[in-house]
């Protein structure tokens, strides 16, 4: 995604703007993209990675669903990962970073992720958003290679149905919180 087109800033992707393009392999977004809109890069099935800047402060629900990225990392500037963002087959997902910034993961936002192994989570939520701070419902659920999961110092729901069906989870840390 280029700085600008016809001399214009590209500032957002809109909604639905590369939905079900089989063509896309690989999705740079430049510094200056501050938006992906919902279901942007939904059901794009070649898609096998995304390098997102540091700018971008909002991706939308159901963005990068059913894709085939094997692994991202989540810019600081994020606080919440929408619902279905990654869910539905994004069957090569193996390794996801969430930053400190990221204060919720929403309804559905991993489901299906089969090979996710392995999540990187802050280890506390922002004191700012503590009264907000939550796992959604059915979050991981069916993500069959996740093994062990901690939830962040802060979190104070977790849906029902976060980690149904996850087959390999052999342990889950949960504060006090």
């Amino acid at each position: 995604i280029p700085k600008k087109i016809d001399g214009h800033k590209i500032c957002a992707i809109a909604d639905n703007a590369f939905a079900s393009n089989t063509l896309i392999t690989t999705v740079t977004i430049q510094k200056g993209v501050q938006s992906i809109g919902a279901s942007a890069f939904s059901n794009c099935e070649n898609l096998s990675e995304v390098i997102l800047s540091e700018t971008v402060e909002f991706i939308g629900e159901y963005a990068l669903k059913s894709t085939k990225i094997t692994s991202i990392t989540i810019p600081e500037g994020i606080t919440g990962i929408e619902t279905g963002t990654f869910a539905y087959s994004c069957e090569s997902l193996k390794e996801i970073i969430i930053p400190d910034s990221v204060y919720f993961i929403g309804y559905s936002a991993f489901t299906y992720c089969e090979s996710l192994a392995k999540i990187t989570m802050p280890a506390k939520i922002n004191g700012d958003y503590l009264s907000f701070a939550k796992i959604g419902e059915y979050a991981f659920a069916d993500c069959g290679s996740l093994r062990e999961f901690t939830v962040p110092e802060g979190v104070h729901t977790i849906g029902g149905g976060a980690f149904m069906d996850c087959s390999s989870l052999e342990e889950i840390t949960i504060p006090a919180s």
